[in-house]
């Protein structure tokens, strides 16, 4: 990779023309990479809001295995709740 001085002691060299384009890719490849990394953030934040929410799906699932009083009508399981009529 050249340093820094090289390129733009090379810049010099060019037309305004040729300078003008290899602006303009610099800027493509720059919009791409804050893209990638606009996108790297919003899927951490999807990973860590989903992570939150599975956390919260298994505390509620250990308190319904666990706490008596939300588990005490889980003896009447697999009895007939209707009346025959």
């Amino acid at each position: 990779m050249l340093p820094q001085e090289d390129v733009l002691k090379a810049l010099e060299n060019l037309s305004i023309t040729e300078r003008l384009t290899i602006v303009e890719e610099i800027l493509q490849q720059i919009r791409v990479d804050i893209a990638e990394v606009e996108a790297r953030k919003a899927k951490r934040a999807d990973m860590k809001q989903r992570m939150a929410k599975a956390a919260q799906l298994a505390l509620l699932k250990d308190d319904y295995a666990n706490d008596k009083d939300l588990t005490s009508f889980t003896a009447l399981d697999g009895e007939d709740f209707y009346e025959p009529g």
